[in-house]
């Protein structure tokens, strides 16, 4: 096993290389291009770099089954949704127009509006017939009941009650005369009274009578109050009989104005079975509620306090929820804030006298209704934000139709009922375009995502540098000059473009295809050409605008610096020190990045505790940082636990660091300082440190490596240049470099370094300015090595342990 680690040993030694100019910064040539200026060119024929989320796109909007909706995955200005608008709008343009749709009155269930579809283009027109009905219905039913045939037959029937109520009562009043009664009309009603003397007898005269006569009278009133109700069932059976030929008379002349205008709408929309329907409906409707129409509302009662009254014509308005003009295609609809009622529509309120309320009028559609036959286009991230929301969209797809509820109900708030809309078939395809976080979000937690969005379409951020990409970049660049009416680029601005979206990609080989930052710097490098006053945009500009951008960023960042320089933080940049390492961070603010110095520090002691962090200990780490310093121990038992286990305490902290530490790309850095420490040698101060370790001593490539060495060099520049200052990073981070041209120029000239490396071991020969060391076959370093020097320490820790009080531990 020794003679295995030793051969691994001497394969992890390889030394440092120092990097070139030519190795860290890519040089766009412009004399490659074969153009003056960018107007000399067209615009690219298709997204740059998106072959594989074309062929999604594609896939996804031709296919017509359900479930299949498309999710496009990708980082924000790669085009994502530019490129799903494009290939959107050119396929709805080639549909038909999908129907329109109204609310209409239900005149059996008011409260559950029925939604009426009616061909596209015709909703409009729609909603201005039953406009022109009404008006029509109350012109003609006020001749229709004005007409003299009408007051004729109505006046027949009520002369024909009044007839026989005369009768009636005559006949009454004869037999009661006959039998010495008048019938007195009084407001409490009809009433027998003797006539006594020739004239009827008040009560006082009647009271004198004989008990006898009292008896008599009182057998013939009551023989008589028989007859007068009998004779009032039978005009009441008379009247009622006689009001109802009235009002079938009405109903019958209500129809003949109501039916021929209804009897068009119908023939006219015969091949619409609802809306005959509904016009059928709505004749039964008026020929019941002719009143209305002709403006005989009932008074308002004068008792209680006033109440909103409701508007008779009400029943005959419509409600236009969408409707598309026939031959527009299909609709696109983009919904940039997709809230609940955003998204599938809401009931309105009005108030009325301290009183809200509502009806079918005050229906409003949402971006489901815009879109249905049509795209609907969503930001996932901003989706997932409304969780009722996202909740509405996934039932939708699954029902296959559009309801319109309260968000109260969604919540379990108990709401009174007002109006239950009758729900839209939906037939949709949407799209949504968010980040991969909260495509996999929604994939690891929610069950129903999988099968309702069964396409996905994922955006590259990078493509090949090559010259075929290169002369995209400057078509890309082309066509946003002429859209915007930019200044054109000449090919030295084209180079430098190009430059930075290497610089975007963090790869040498690739070129970035965020091309929303692409197009900022082509914006603000047009300014810069537009304030010299210059006909075109050169590579001068470009640069004004890049380091403008920087200084409108990095007052955080310049802040720091001068807390370095003055002392207040706490960093060496020349010697050597013992058990210290000035390790390399990344600073985010405000989507602004910069390299920062951490001063690491490590004291190692005996102990079996292993590596403690102190900023893990202090809770001020995660969970990637944590598992980055946890293989230090794995390392270090790895290369010194041959003889037995570790007796080694060690102390590990970054020095005046006050936030949160996130991130593996320190492992290496404490590494160095705990080696430093146990073998007691110093570390060069003027080399600053960046890599992630693994258990076996490979330095692994870590992110923002670019950022890193320029925030070092400017820190380095500020103070002073010595020539001997650099940055110590994984090989396998070379590719990603693409330092600033001033850092490349300092490199040329041996102001400033970068060194990569591949082990610990490589790192820790230039840092100690000794070997690492590579064990015999029982496992010793040579006493000149810094692997040498530890492991005479830890044996000394190892015996002063076992000597100690601590040693039955």
């Amino acid at each position: 096993m020794q003679t295995n680690f030793a051969r691994v040993l001497r394969a992890l030694s390889a030394g440092a290389r120092e990097l070139s100019a030519d190795d860290v910064r890519w040089t766009c040539d412009a004399e490659q291009f074969r153009f003056a200026t960018t107007a000399d060119l067209e615009g690219p024929d298709a997204m740059i770099g998106q072959a594989r989320a074309e062929a999604a796109l594609d896939f996804g909007v031709d296919i017509q089954s359900k479930g299949f909706n498309i999710y496009a995955v990708g980082e924000p200005g790669t085009g994502r949704t530019s490129m799903i608008l494009a290939r959107l709008r050119a396929t709805a343009a080639a549909q038909p127009s999908p129907p329109d749709w109204c609310y209409v009155f239900n005149f059996d269930q008011p409260h559950q509006p029925r939604a009426l579809r009616l061909a596209p283009g015709t909703a409009r027109r729609f909603g201005r017939q039953m406009e022109d009905l009404v008006e029509t219905l109350r012109g003609d039913l006020q001749r229709t009941f004005e007409a003299e045939e009408y007051e004729t037959q109505r006046n027949q029937i009520a002369q024909s009650v009044q007839d026989l109520r005369r009768a009636a009562f005559a006949e009454l009043e004869a037999r009661a005369a006959a039998a010495g009664f008048a019938v007195i009309h009084s407001p409490a009603g009809l009433t027998m009274t003797p006539i006594l003397d020739g004239e009827p007898a008040p009560p006082d005269k009647i009271g004198r009578l004989p008990a006898d006569r009292l008896a008599e009278l009182d057998r013939a009133r009551n023989a008589l109050e028989e007859d007068l109700a009998r004779v009032l069932r039978g005009l009441r059976a008379r009247e009622k009989t006689a009001r109802d030929r009235l009002r079938e008379l009405a109903r019958t002349v209500a129809r003949s104005a109501v039916h021929p205008p209804l009897e068009d709408l119908r023939e006219e929309y015969a091949a619409n079975p609802s809306a005959v329907a509904y016009f059928n409906a709505v004749e039964e409707f008026a020929v019941a509620n002719y009143e209305a129409l002709r403006g005989d509302e009932a008074p308002e009662a004068s008792d209680g306090p006033p109440r909103p009254r409701a508007d008779p014509l009400l029943p005959y308005q419509v409600n236009i929820v969408v409707t598309h003009e026939d031959g527009q295609g299909a609709p696109l609809v983009q919904q940039s804030h997709p809230t609940y009622p955003n998204l599938v529509g809401r009931v309105e309120h009005r108030s009325e006298m301290g009183t809200l309320v509502t009806d079918f009028t005050l229906i409003k559609g949402g971006a489901l209704h815009r879109a249905n036959g049509g795209y609907l286009l969503i930001d996932a991230d901003d989706l997932v934000r409304n969780g009722l929301a996202y909740a509405a969209l996934k039932r939708a797809l699954r029902d296959g139709v559009i309801r319109i509820d309260s968000p109260a109900e969604e919540l379990g708030i108990v709401t009174p009922v007002l109006l239950d809309p009758e729900p839209i078939p939906l037939d949709i395809k949407v799209a949504m375009v968010g980040s991969p976080f909260v495509y996999y979000l929604l994939s690891d937690y929610d069950a129903d995502f999988a099968e309702l969005f069964k396409v996905r379409a994922e955006f590259d951020t990078e493509i090949e540098l090559n010259e075929a990409n290169m002369t995209r970049y400057a078509r890309f660049i082309a066509a946003r000059c002429r859209e915007e009416g930019l200044l054109p680029f000449d090919a030295t601005a084209v180079a430098r473009v190009a430059e930075e979206g290497v610089r975007l990609a963090e790869n040498r080989s690739k070129l970035s295809t965020r091309f929303g930052d692409i197009s900022d710097l082509i914006r603000e490098a047009e300014y810069w050409a537009r304030r010299a006053q210059g006909p075109v945009v050169t590579a001068e500009h470009v640069d004004a605008a890049a380091e403008a951008r920087v200084r409108r960023a990095n007052l955080v960042e310049t802040r720091l610096r001068e807390r370095i320089t003055d002392g207040t933080l706490r960093i060496g940049l020349d010697g050597a020190v013992i058990g210290q390492v000035n390790g390399l961070a990344i600073v985010s603010v405000g989507g602004y990045e910069f390299g920062h110095v951490n001063r690491v520090t490590a004291r190692t002691f005996p102990g079996r505790d292993g590596v403690t962090h102190v900023d893990r200990e202090a809770k001020m780490t995660g969970p990637i940082h944590d598992k980055g310093s946890l293989i230090l121990a794995g390392y270090l038992s790895g290369v010194f636990g041959l003889e037995g286990p570790l007796t080694l305490g060690a102390s590990v902290v970054f020095e005046q660091s006050y936030g949160h530490v996130e991130g593996d790309s320190a492992s290496s850095t404490e590494l160095y300082a705990i080696l430093s420490s146990l073998s007691d040698l110093p570390i060069r101060q003027d080399v600053a440190v960046t890599g992630s370790v693994d258990q076996w001593g490979n330095i692994q490539a870590v992110g923002g490596v670019t950022c890193k060495i320029e925030g070092f060099f400017d820190l380095c520049k500020g103070i002073g240049l010595t020539g001997v200052q650099g940055v110590l990073i994984p090989a396998a981070n070379v590719k990603n470099l693409s330092l600033r041209r001033d850092v490349a120029e300092a490199i040329r000239q041996g102001l400033f370094h970068v060194y990569a490396v591949a082990t610990v071991a490589a790192g820790l020969e230039l840092l100690a300015d000794r070997p690492a060391g590579i064990p015999n076959v029982n496992g010793e370093y040579p006493s000149d090595t810094v692997f040498g020097a530890a492991q005479t320490r830890l044996r000394a820790f190892a015996r002063r342990w076992h000597d100690g009080p601590n040693h039955n531990r």
